[in-house]
């Protein structure tokens, strides 16, 4: 299989899991019957999402899963066509704080620890947080209000198992170089 022939070169970057809904919504509690942007099939959040939210006890067959880009997920909640829209990504994504600057959407928080049991049936998860005024909306203010639990993975860069030592240095030493 592919796992075999695979290595890890270094971790590049971390990226949180963003839910973000509109203004009313206050609680995973009321995900229920919505439609919720995940993402591109096989992308990125997709897994990550659907298994935070099923651990979290949201119900993965009473919603619609809506694949699609962030782009245009955040376009489709912004205009009511979805309830909420998933993303896995760095803090500080343009896109998020663009959308969050306009008004009438927020970052929803995944309880106070969302990761610990998580960890067991997605392995690769970790613990992190989404830091008070992450995204800022003026001067001085930012969302979200408070950190926000959430949960995370890394971002790493991998190659074939049959790159020469040597090649796989010399590549990771010119990324940390320049």
């Amino acid at each position: 299989t592919g796992y075999e022939m695979t290595r890890t070169l270094t971790t590049l970057y971390d990226e949180v899991l963003h839910v973000i809904t509109r203004d009313g919504n206050s609680s995973l509690r009321n995900f229920s019957r919505k439609t919720i942007s995940v993402g591109p099939v096989k992308g990125g959040t997709m897994s990550l999402a659907k298994a935070t939210l099923a651990h979290l006890g949201v119900s993965m067959d009473e919603n619609t899963w809506q694949h699609e880009g962030l782009k245009e997920g955040l376009e489709n909640l912004s205009s009511g066509k979805t309830d909420a829209v998933c993303v896995v990504t760095g803090v500080g994504n343009q896109l998020i704080a663009n959308s969050l600057r306009k008004g009438g959407l927020k970052l929803l928080s995944l309880g106070s620890q969302p990761a610990i049991k998580l960890s067991y049936t997605y392995p690769f998860v970790q613990p992190t947080r989404i830091p008070a005024a992450a995204y800022p909306i003026s001067p001085g203010k930012g969302f979200p209000k408070t950190a926000l639990a959430s949960v995370g993975v890394k971002v790493v860069l991998a190659c074939s198992s049959e790159l020469a030592e040597n090649a796989a240095f010399n590549l990771t030493d010119s990324l940390f170089q320049n």
